[in-house]
């Protein structure tokens, strides 16, 4: 990915939190929820799993072609890597909108638990 490409992406993913979190203490980190996911454009969505995407990248790349026993054991990233194989940015996109829609009663949810427990993990354990 080209900087210029990185950092407006990086951008956006900034935006989306700020304006999905109004106050948040110096020491809290935001939680995007399906309130805010719902709420949020296309753009937004699509900026905050850029980020989480490239945020994995980069984990995936520190740890290396072969991570040690404890690292796989103690990372969510082995997982999310190979459970979000099948999905693009958009069929990822798509999916959570769906799960939203059919869960309306769950939008407090976070985010990042639906992309765990409803993306990646089915795609893990099913094989």
């Amino acid at each position: 990915m080209k900087p210029l490409t990185k950092l407006c992406v990086l951008t956006s993913l900034c935006w989306v939190l700020l304006a999905a979190v109004t106050t948040v203490q110096a020491t809290e980190l935001p939680i995007l929820t399906g309130e805010h996911w719902t709420e949020s454009t296309e753009a937004q969505k699509k900026a905050f799993l850029f980020g989480m995407a490239t945020m994995l990248e980069a984990e995936q790349e520190a740890q290396g072609d072969n991570p040690g026993k404890e690292v796989v054991e103690n990372s969510l990233v082995p997982t999310l890597v190979k459970g979000l194989d099948p999905y693009t940015i958009m069929t990822a996109m798509e999916a959570i909108d769906s799960y939203y829609g059919q869960n309306s009663d769950k939008l407090k949810r976070p985010v990042i638990e639906v992309i765990w427990f409803e993306l990646a993990l089915p795609n893990v354990t099913a094989k």
